[in-house]
């Protein structure tokens, strides 16, 4: 399994001093942007635009790497244009067919905070997001993740959504929601579009498996935090407005899906498949293959309807 292992990172001040001290010297002292953010941008200029708005608009912020996997000179203009506004936003380039997990890694390389906030380019952050994660994580005892809960503000498809059959076989049951020191609530797992952590637990867990692509990397992420002694929380008050809508080629979603589907058998693989007998693991092989063909059809079918309707 690969992962990110080669980073280094600045850290400013005494890592041995308390939490309200750290925190203290977020707000006051020199050292006060201690947040590198990482934006992977999405294939709608306008929706990254403002999702870099957003950011900008949000204190604690250090610098912020933008990450561009798509394949689209326009986008590539308006985002160099953007950079060269703005001193402290920085573009790099990705792999077109590089996962979200991927391209997460890949922007963390060129970080230089104390603390990871990565997040998809369709999402906006609300005021002070930035300072609600801060004080969410500095009290908590190391290593955390921190995610939030997410709000959808247009969903164009849901492949499948309704049936119990193809529904993600690997979520987990949500843990009751009870106020922590510091704020928060403890979360079995959290959403993939916003994650926030120490650039510490991000080298103590070498990265994330950018083989999970982006379908399962956030759970393998949580997983690997749990077994390692530490805490996975939602912030309290602390909500992402997730834009969806069209954007990709059919060309581009059959390729999602079948990322999906690889992230989904590594995972699979990687915590189940070793731990259950030969007739369940044959089971559990032919729910993903099943659940990848459902979403396929259902790919092609919507890409007909609406060929059709603006026809």
């Amino acid at each position: 399994m690969t992962y990110i292992i080669d980073l280094q990172r600045l850290w400013e001040g005494n890592e041995e001093g308390t939490a309200s001290s750290a925190f203290a010297r977020a707000q006051n002292g020199a050292h006060q942007n201690v947040v590198s953010v990482i934006v992977v941008a999405e294939p709608n200029e306008a929706m990254v635009m403002q999702t870099l708005s957003s950011v900008l608009a949000q204190k604690f912020v250090r610098e912020v790497i933008i990450v561009n996997c798509e394949a689209l000179p326009s986008l590539e203009k308006a985002l160099t244009k953007f950079t060269h506004r703005h001193p402290t936003c920085y573009l790099v380039k990705g792999h077109k067919r590089a996962g979200l997990a991927a391209a997460y890694n890949l922007g963390a390389q060129h970080a230089s905070g104390q603390f990871l906030l990565f997040i998809k380019g369709n999402c906006l952050l609300a005021k002070n997001a930035v300072a609600s994660l801060l004080s969410t994580g500095i009290p908590k005892p190391a290593p955390w993740v921190i995610g939030a809960a997410e709000k959808k503000k247009r969903i164009n498809f849901k492949p499948l959504a309704h049936l119990n059959l193809f529904s993600n076989a690997f979520e987990t049951q949500t843990l009751p929601e009870v106020s922590l020191p510091g704020g928060g609530f403890h979360a079995a797992q959290i959403a993939p579009d916003c994650l926030f952590m120490s650039t510490q637990t991000f080298l103590e867990l070498k990265g994330l498996d950018k083989k999970c692509f982006h379908s399962t990397f956030h759970m393998d992420l949580c997983l690997r935090v749990h077994f390692a002694g530490g805490g996975v929380y939602r912030a309290r008050d602390f909500d992402v407005v997730a834009c969806t809508g069209a954007g990709h080629s059919l060309r581009e979603s059959i390729r999602s899906e079948w990322q999906a589907f690889c992230g989904r058998y590594h995972f699979y693989q990687k915590y189940v498949s070793s731990r259950k007998n030969k007739i369940i693991v044959l089971i559990g092989y032919t729910a993903l293959l099943v659940g990848f063909l459902g979403r396929m059809c259902m790919r092609l079918l919507s890409n007909f309807n609406n060929k059709n309707k603006v026809g």
